[in-house]
């Protein structure tokens, strides 16, 4: 018998044993073998010259510059933000911005003197930074088209948690660590606002 939990005001049904769900479980694997068996081809076409580095290279500036925003774009357009649970992304932010203090910190305290600022950075960054369209949406896909449907267009509002917020406060320590190693440049924190600000508005553009 299914269910109901209120959630916003919200009757969603629940029945974790439902045929549905289980179809969805099934569609699991087929995803991961995709996403994985796509990645796969890649590292052959690179390893064996298929695909040449000048040729990787045009496809990614296709995918970043062209592909990508197009795709995003038209579907931030047709979001429905009536039936977004704001809490849930709140929730998510706070939890991203948590682990990419602790390791900056922990870094800070435990590395050395001479490249601690870059390291704290570039570990924060690769602590926090997801894969939310290559991975993340098959599987959401898989799992939850038929069931819950809304869930997908959480994959375009978690994904510029990383790029809009905490990617630039990494940049800003490597961009002190490059500071503190060339202190005769005398570029100084004007210098660091620039370009964290640079990195900023790029990633404006690719979403």
């Amino acid at each position: 018998m299914d269910t109901y939990v209120a959630i916003h005001g919200k009757n969603i049904s629940h029945n974790p044993l439902s045929s549905t769900q289980a179809m969805s479980i099934d569609k699991l694997f087929p995803a991961l073998l995709e996403c994985f068996g796509i990645i796969l081809c890649g590292y052959i076409a690179g390893r064996t010259d298929i695909i040449t580095s000048c040729q990787a290279k045009g496809l990614g500036n296709f995918v970043s510059k062209f592909a990508l925003p197009a795709l995003l774009f038209k579907n931030m357009v047709l979001l429905d933000f009536n039936n977004v649970i704001w809490s849930f992304l709140w929730s998510i932010l706070i939890a991203k911005v948590s682990v990419f203090v602790l390791v900056c910190v922990l870094t800070l305290a435990v590395a050395s003197p001479e490249s601690r600022y870059s390291k704290a950075g570039l570990y924060s960054i690769f602590a926090t930074q997801s894969n939310d369209f290559a991975l993340g949406y098959p599987i959401v896909d898989a799992l939850y088209r038929n069931t819950y449907p809304e869930y997908l267009q959480y994959i375009y509002l978690v994904a510029p948690v990383s790029l809009m917020f905490l990617n630039p406060i990494g940049f800003a320590f490597c961009e002190v660590q490059k500071w503190k190693d060339h202190p005769e440049r005398q570029q100084g924190k004007l210098q660091i606002i620039r370009v964290v600000l640079l990195q900023v508005i790029s990633s404006c553009f690719l979403l």
